[in-house]
C-alpha cells in the first residue's frame, strides 16, 4: 500500500482503498460523502478494502471504537502541482549521534505533499558543517548519497549533516527554495 490520493489518469476508474485500523470498524469519506463503513477486527486482519471510482479531493478514514465514537481520523488530499520545497528537522533522539537530520518534501501551494514527484533537489551549504548523506528511500536507486543533488522519491528525501553551524539552501528549478540554519 502507498499513502496517496494522487492517481492522475484514473479519474472515474475503480480503485481499491486499503485502510488498516486497530478500531472495531472504519468509515471512509470522499469529498464529504460517506463511502461506507467496514469492520476491521482480527477476523478481517485489521484491514478494510473499499472499491470506489477515483476522483480528486479529500479522503478521510475514521476509526470507530466499540462505543461508536470516532477514535482516530486520517486525512489525505490530492496534491496540486509541485510549488515549493519544505524542510523540517527531525529532532528524534539518537544515542551518541553527532548529526542533524532534515526531512525534505516537495509540496503544492497549499503545503500538501506531492507524492508522485521525483524532482532533483540541489543543496548549497555554507558554514562549518559537513554533508554526510543526501538520499531517499527508493530501494531501486543506484545513485550515491554523497552528492549535493538528489531526487526525491514519492516527494521526499533526507539530508544529514554534522552537528556544526551552517546554512543550507535547497532548490530545484521552478520551485520555491527553503533554507535551514
Amino acid at each position: 500500500t502507498w499513502r496517496s490520493w494522487n492517481w492522475k489518469g484514473w479519474e472515474q476508474k475503480d480503485i481499491d482503498v486499503v485502510v488498516y485500523s486497530r478500531q472495531q470498524k472504519v468509515r471512509l469519506t470522499l469529498n464529504g460523502k460517506v463511502i461506507g463503513e467496514k469492520a476491521t477486527t482480527e477476523a478481517e486482519q485489521f484491514k478494510a478494502v473499499f472499491r470506489l471510482p477515483y476522483q480528486q479531493g479529500t479522503l478521510i478514514a475514521e476509526g470507530i471504537d466499540a462505543n461508536g465514537n470516532v477514535a482516530v481520523r486520517d486525512t489525505i488530499k490530492t496534491a496540486g502541482e509541485p510549488y515549493a520545497i519544505r524542510v523540517t528537522e527531525d529532532k528524534s533522539p539518537i544515542a551518541g549521534a553527532d548529526m542533524r537530520f532534515f526531512n525534505i518534501e516537495v509540496v503544492d501551494k497549499d503545503g500538501t505533499l506531492c507524492p508522485q514527484s521525483s524532482i532533483v533537489i540541489s543543496a548549497n551549504m555554507k558554514g562549518a558543517a559537513r554533508m554526510l548523506a543526501f538520499g531517499n528511500a527508493d530501494l531501486r536507486s543506484c545513485e550515491g548519497i554523497q552528492d549535493m543533488q538528489h531526487p526525491v522519491w514519492r516527494g521526499r528525501a533526507q539530508f544529514i549533516i554534522s552537528n556544526d553551524k551552517c546554512n543550507v539552501t535547497f532548490s530545484a528549478p521552478g520551485l520555491k527554495s527553503a533554507t535551514i540554519k
